[in-house]
């Protein structure tokens, strides 16, 4: 008996485990109607745009209702892109600080070059792992978003750590590309893990640009405001209509006494 207890435990606990890693992968879904209802037509992305101007978002690409106005200046990172029946491309964003949600046009901020475009432009540039051994003895390192993008953070690295990519920049140093640790992701220089002043090299991110017959949508009318509206004024005029039948009724008994 003990025997299967102890069985059940352990299953439950791999099962426990398998949940937590799944959940860790798990692509959130932003609370929007309109993400919802059009999921299979959306692309997953991680692209960071900067607002150079005020940057107005919109409830979705089918109703320019304004949502709000992000401030110019501002970094917004989007998870979600549309591209509608003009080839306009739009990209959503998730505002966690009030819990706000809205599109806007791409080609209205300025899209920032990312870990995922320099994988795809310096593929040819790469060269393999060979297990080579290198010194992770401190248990951190500063995961770049690319070699010398000059973005990083701090994270936990291993002497067991492997890399599917190894890049050797113009300055000689080695840098290689992990693809999933412990919830991390991005470049370790090779030479100097923890060096936070390594030479910097800004690369111009492919910029969207306007369709010729590009239009925003009109401002959809707000229907729960609407049905509310119509709710209340039945409510009113059932009320006004009680009202005058209970006064004609009242003055009808006083006139029969």
């Amino acid at each position: 008996m003990k025997k299967m207890i102890a069985l059940l435990a352990a299953f439950v606990m791999v099962i426990s485990l398998a949940g937590s890693f799944a959940a860790a992968d798990a692509i959130v879904i932003p609370p929007n109607d309109f993400l919802e209802e059009h999921q299979d037509e959306c692309e997953y992305i991680e692209v960071r745009y900067r607002a150079d101007e005020d940057l107005t978002l919109y409830k979705s690409p089918e109703d320019g209702t304004v949502v709000t106005t992000v401030a110019a200046g501002t970094t917004v990172t989007a998870q979600w892109r549309y591209t509608d029946e003009n080839g306009q491309k739009w990209a959503h964003v998730w505002l966690w600080e009030d819990e706000t949600t809205g599109w806007f046009p791409t080609y209205n901020a300025v899209r920032l070059y990312n870990g995922v475009d320099f994988l795809a432009d310096y593929k040819d540039s790469f060269t393999a792992y060979a297990n080579e051994a290198y010194d992770f003895s401190s248990g951190t390192a500063l995961y770049y978003t690319y070699p010398n993008s000059g973005e990083y953070y701090e994270g936990p690295v291993s002497n067991d750590i492997s890399f599917t990519e190894i890049y050797t920049d113009e300055w000689g140093n080695n840098w290689g590309y992990v693809g999933y640790y412990m919830l991390n992701e991005g470049w370790l220089c090779l030479n100097d893990p923890e060096n936070a002043e390594l030479p910097v090299k800004t690369i111009e991110a492919e910029q969207d640009i306007r369709p010729e017959n590009a239009a925003l949508p009109d401002a959809q009318p707000n229907t729960l405001l609407f049905v509310c509206c119509i709710v209340g004024a039945v409510v009113l005029a059932s009320a006004v209509l009680m009202l005058i039948f209970f006064r004609k009724k009242s003055n009808q008994q006083r006139a029969s006494k």
